[in-house]
């Protein structure tokens, strides 16, 4: 009876892949005929002097696909990943792209450009912020993807800064969750002698660190992945870094999600030379500046409310064009052709010295962070969740 059994499981087994043999080849059908409207699309793009890319539209093409799944097999992350991957493909074929971000690989911008874009794209580490604003605004790279705020610490300033004075427009936006990992070659916590790693991560596990490796020394670097790398070649150092960086380095994770903030994220722009139509769910970013007068940022900010427009962000800066004077920062809901942001912006312009919008872009939601997902690190692709 049991041989029988085994018979019958072995021939279930067999029709299932068959199944799954038949839906493969389907899938593939299916792929290449798309790939085909794909390039056709970038013919006729190409024909009416059209933007060949266009990220607002693929992020609103994932939320669509998002909402009409209704399969609990199929991950909104899972789903997302897959349809990354066919997008990157597709644009390859019309336009291939070329992105700048922070680097080295494997930091977590290398994450969020790959997030915002997938394989099939040509990527440029740059070693400063400005780098990657120069690069883009001479054309050399199609976009740039740079960090923008932490959760912990605030906005960075040289993003904030480059981001009034450039030429670029702020297209797509992320939140990664910073899960931190100590890794290195010793085999135990006990044989870590000294800890690499970027001041932001040092500030982030500190009260981990203090309560497990009371007096090892701190050496800054520039990124955790640098952390990782200069780690690489100390047996008795560790890293602040986040899985990848441990895979790639091939060292021995000692310590997961160590970071004393475990909510913490950091949030990260895309930029281009180009701006992003609407794509239904968006939000748009400012600068302004205000005189020096009572009542100034009242009446900056009056515009919105008359107009219903919501303000989910708003930061102060010390300006450096006018001594004794600050710049504004701020978040809007909906993009900035839409007729109430328009008419407000309009008014802002006769009110105030300086009003300057950085972008409209799809709106991500800094409640559910992209994690990176352990499963997938060993492949060394990038694997992602949403919280």
């Amino acid at each position: 009876m049991g041989k029988l059994n085994s018979i019958l499981n072995h021939d279930e087994l067999n029709r299932l892949r068959e199944e799954i043999d038949k839906i493969d080849r389907k899938i593939i059908t299916l792929l290449a005929r798309r790939m085909g409207f794909s390039c056709k699309i970038g013919e006729l793009k190409r024909s009416l002097n059209l933007p060949l890319f266009d990220p607002g539209r693929e992020e609103a093409l994932l939320k669509k696909l998002v909402e009409l799944n209704d399969n609990s097999l199929l991950a909104p992350a899972m789903l997302r990943a897959i349809y990354r991957e066919i997008l990157a493909a597709s644009r390859h074929l019309q336009y291939p792209i070329k992105v700048a971000y922070l680097g080295p690989d494997w930091s977590y911008c290398y994450v969020a450009a790959f997030n915002f874009f997938g394989h099939q794209v040509d990527y440029l580490p740059c070693n400063s912020i400005a780098a990657v604003f120069d690069v883009v605004s001479r054309r050399q790279c199609n976009v740039g993807v740079v960090p923008v705020e932490s959760s912990v610490e605030g906005s960075i300033g040289v993003t904030m800064d480059f981001l009034l004075d450039s030429n670029l427009h702020i297209v797509r936006e992320c939140y990664i969750a910073m899960e931190y990992s100590l890794a290195g070659f010793p085999e135990s916590l006990k044989e870590v002698k000294q800890i690499y790693g970027h001041p932001r991560s040092f500030n982030l596990c500190r009260k981990w660190i203090a309560e497990n490796l009371p007096g090892v020394a701190f050496l800054e670097c520039s990124s955790t992945s640098e952390a990782a790398r200069l780690c690489s070649a100390r047996q008795d150092s560790a890293a602040l870094c986040n899985l990848y960086a441990a895979h790639y380095y091939q060292l021995n994770v000692l310590a997961e999600n160590i970071s004393d903030y475990p909510d913490a994220y950091t949030r990260f722009f895309a930029l281009s030379l180009d701006k992003t139509p609407p794509s239904g769910d968006d939000k748009t970013s400012i600068v302004f500046a205000t005189y020096d007068t009572p009542g100034a940022l009242y009446d900056a900010l009056e515009p919105f409310a008359k107009q219903g427009v919501n303000l989910v962000r708003i930061e102060s800066r010390s300006s450096k064009l006018w001594p004794h004077s600050y710049l504004f920062f701020a978040d809007l809901e909906g993009h900035e052709e839409s007729q109430q942001i328009k008419e407000s912006l309009q008014e802002m312009k006769k009110r105030l010295p300086l009003v300057k919008v950085l972008g409209s872009y799809p709106k991500a939601m800094s409640n559910r962070p992209i994690r990176i997902n352990k499963e997938t690190v060993r492949s060394e692709t990038v694997g992602l969740d949403l919280a």
